[in-house]
């Protein structure tokens, strides 16, 4: 929440701070100055990968101790003796999705042609993304001998967006009375949910919620439909950083099963790299 109001804060200082140095009125930039307030869609895409550290498997079968089961790996949560196994792996996801957006700016005109605006752009809900593949899971049963059993099992990985804000200077071009060129240089806020969860073993199941601060480049048009209502089109990348969440076992120190594995620990690590987000923004605005 203090996020959200020093954006907002910060946009509407700068509108104000534009609007008092704006004193001219310019022939072209005129039919494009002032503030304004914008509905619209926006169709985002995204290069999104997510990658899974691997561990050791453990083949089915009768072992004389536990040392030949890769003792340093026995223990996940509260079974001291599960171990998931599985080959990292790396998912990438491409799907698009049309996002309501609004927006609130100011445009100032510097001369007949040159203008600089400020806006805010808010988007409620993001893009969904899943991916999933195949592990295993080994259960270790014995005291003397030691029998391992494998079960198959489903890894699956959601990444959800929700809310997100945008700053931004718009540098502006007018074309003639009717149609404005732009540029666009901001800073992007995201609130982003990643997890995990396992079939064959829930205990596993690890989820981390993100605030990621990203940097936005792209380009736009305006055209004017009267002197108050305007179309706005644009497209924008915006460029995240990456993070890893894990979950790791208590480090069982006592296991019935094995003895001498009292320090054994296991974590489960999974990295989201967001990489660059896509965007393709039509909307409608009225100028004031």
């Amino acid at each position: 929440m203090k996020n959200k109001k020093l954006l907002l804060t910060t946009a509407l200082s700068s509108a104000l701070a534009l609007a008092g140095a704006g004193s001219k009125v310019y022939a072209q930039t005129k039919n494009f100055s002032g503030p304004y307030i914008s509905i619209g869609g926006n169709f985002q895409a995204s290069d999104t990968s997510v990658t899974t550290n691997s561990t050791p498997s453990v083949s089915e079968g009768i072992y004389s101790t536990s040392a030949a089961i890769s003792s340093a790996y026995v223990g996940f949560n509260s079974s001291a003796n599960n171990i998931i196994s599985r080959v990292a792996k790396s998912f990438a996801n491409d799907e698009g999705e049309i996002i309501p957006t609004a927006s609130i700016g100011y445009n100032i005109a510097l001369d007949d042609k040159f203008m600089l605006g400020v806006e805010a752009r808010y988007s409620d809900k993001g893009t969904d993304r899943s991916f999933s593949q195949s592990y295993t899971q080994s259960v270790v049963s014995g005291e003397v001998s030691f029998a391992v059993a494998n079960t198959s099992g489903t890894e699956s990985i959601k990444i959800n967006d929700k809310e997100s804000w945008t700053i931004s200077l718009n540098p502006g071009y007018a074309v003639n009375n009717d149609l404005m060129v732009y540029g666009k240089l901001g800073y992007t806020q995201l609130k982003q949910t990643a997890s995990v969860a396992y079939s064959a073993n829930s205990a596993s199941n690890h989820s981390v919620s993100k605030e990621l601060d990203g940097y936005t480049l792209g380009l736009g048009a305006k055209y004017n439909l009267d002197k108050n209502l305007f179309l706005d089109f644009g497209v924008s990348a915006t460029k995240f950083d990456k993070y890893s969440f894990s979950k790791s076992d208590a480090g069982n120190a006592t296991s019935t099963a094995f003895p001498g594995a009292t320090s054994a620990t296991h974590t489960i690590t999974t990295t989201v790299d967001n990489d660059y987000y896509y965007n393709a923004l039509v909307s409608i605005g009225y100028r004031f």
